[in-house]
């Protein structure tokens, strides 16, 4: 549950996902930029029908949690992985 709640703070409140972030196990982290990347992904996959609702807000969650996966010594993946 907690992992769903910062999911959708995360681009509204940055500054709290950041904060909490901070906090997170790896494995934790690593759940989180699984799941904002399937969600990323499968939006990418359906662009070809026109523009997505809220892909902006997407790209930037997943951009947040591609920066702290990152952060922590992870090889980030390419968003084809996700699909």
């Amino acid at each position: 549950m907690f992992h769903r709640i910062l999911f959708f703070v995360a681009f509204r409140w940055s500054w709290f996902a950041r904060m909490v972030s901070t906090w997170l196990t790896d494995d934790e982290v690593q759940k989180i930029y699984k799941r904002t990347g399937e969600i990323f992904g499968c939006a990418v996959s359906y662009l070809y029908m026109g523009e997505a609702v809220g892909f902006e807000n997407m790209l930037n969650t997943w951009a947040f949690w591609e920066r702290e996966y990152a952060r922590r010594g992870f090889v980030t993946l390419s968003v084809n992985v996700f699909q």
